[in-house]
């Protein structure tokens, strides 16, 4: 099992974008990440698949943007 990450702070494309809230783990967890198999399938920062869509808010000057993640499908829509 192999990790692989993206730092998009060192992307100049990504430039003034924060992560303002990351809404993944049913019931709670502190560890608020979204992991990605290699199948596409999401999991939150427990490693356990999502029940239902997770949410990632990004922020940009003062436009905010969300984006659903969708639980077994990986498949993500700017809200």
């Amino acid at each position: 099992n192999q990790t692989a990450a993206t730092d998009f702070d060192s992307l100049p494309q990504f430039s003034g974008v924060t992560i303002s809230a990351v809404d993944a783990c049913q019931g709670g967890c502190s560890n608020q990440e979204i992991r990605i198999d290699s199948f596409g399938k999401p999991y939150d920062g427990n490693g356990a698949a999502l029940s239902s869509a997770a949410t990632v808010t990004l922020l940009s000057g003062s436009s905010t943007k969300t984006v659903q993640v969708t639980q077994e499908t990986g498949y993500t829509a700017i809200l």
